[in-house]
């Protein structure tokens, strides 16, 4: 299993959340989006595909039961993620 809390893009994306200017919570959620991803694939976020990240998303709506406001938050940070990983690889994201 992936532990992601213990990895190396985990750091990374704390550090540009924190150089970013955001809340200590949005902080947390954020990471905690990314962490539920990893968890519900077994792997590393920056090996999940399009595809794979929208099921996650279906997956929280529908079998988590997130509200609006959830899925905002989760879509939030999720694109946070994507953002930040694929300008640190230097490519564009999804």
């Amino acid at each position: 299993m992936y532990k992601f809390y213990k990895s190396e893009l985990c750091k990374r994306m704390s550090d540009t959340l924190i150089l970013d200017g955001k809340s200590e919570s949005t902080q947390l959620t954020y990471l905690r989006q990314a962490r539920l991803l990893t968890d519900f694939y077994h792997k590393s976020p920056d090996l999940i595909s399009e595809d794979e990240m929208r099921r996650f998303l279906v997956h929280r709506k529908t079998i988590d039961g997130l509200s609006v406001s959830g899925m905002r938050i989760t879509h939030a940070g999720l694109r946070f993620f994507t953002k930040q990983y694929y300008t640190a690889i230097g490519k564009h994201s999804c």
